[in-house]
């Protein structure tokens, strides 16, 4: 009887952690990171206190709401590389439910410092998975230097989108969900076409650019084996 009641309460325990994180991310997708415990507290139904039993500090919270976002980025990826094309463009007018996550990198991403760039380490590593399961399942070109590849599709990509709305003058990130259709209406097309279609009509710049800059050719080279 004892231990089942036990496993019941680290269960219960389990629980409570997992909301708050999640009411962590919503605050802080809302309404940036100076949002306080006792917002995130009065978001996830618990006492300020439970925040701090569970995870001590609001510098601890961050950390844990910044992995699980990143896993969430990650698992999305993944997922959808593992679709039929039919199923993975359908998926986009699903992404709502992505919404808090989405405004969460954003303000990680603008707010800059250690731990912002922390952050957008940590999209290039997971980039690095999902690169690999695309190249694998035969969806995406293999790239002489995977590593420089892999840096410059999430910093565009991130800064692309901070760009457009920017453009638009969208820099409220409380509302995550129509921030990302805001975004998808605008960009899905172009960057399908760029990406399916290529750009140039010629290999001569970049055969120019073998034949000017070996040394870093080299480099770039190496940097992939």
């Amino acid at each position: 009887m004892y231990s089942l009641l036990y496993v019941r309460l680290a269960m219960d325990d389990l629980t409570a952690r997992a909301r708050i994180r999640d009411a962590a991310i919503t605050c802080f997708a809302a309404t940036g990171f100076d949002a306080t415990v006792r917002t995130i507290a009065a978001q996830a139904g618990v006492s300020a206190g439970l925040i701090t039993h569970h995870f001590g500090s609001k510098e601890a919270l961050r950390e844990e709401c910044d992995a699980e976002v990143l896993r969430r980025i990650l698992e999305l990826k993944v997922d959808t590389i593992r679709m039929p094309p039919s199923q993975a463009i359908g998926r986009i007018a699903e992404l709502d439910e992505f919404g808090s996550s989405f405004g969460y990198t954003l303000r990680s991403v603008r707010e800059g410092g250690e731990v912002g760039r922390a952050f957008i380490r940590g999209m290039i590593d997971d980039a690095r998975e999902y690169m690999a399961t695309a190249i694998e399942a035969g969806m995406v070109k293999p790239s002489a230097d995977e590593e420089a590849r892999l840096e410059l599709l999430v910093t565009q990509s991130i800064g692309g989108m901070l760009l457009q709305l920017t453009l638009r003058g969208e820099t409220d990130f409380s509302d995550g969900a129509a921030l990302i259709r805001s975004v998808s209406d605008s960009t899905t097309f172009a960057l399908l076409e760029l990406y399916t279609q290529g750009l140039l009509t010629t290999t001569s710049f970049l055969e120019e650019y073998v034949k000017q800059a070996p040394g870093l050719v080299q480099h770039h080279q190496q940097a992939s084996k």
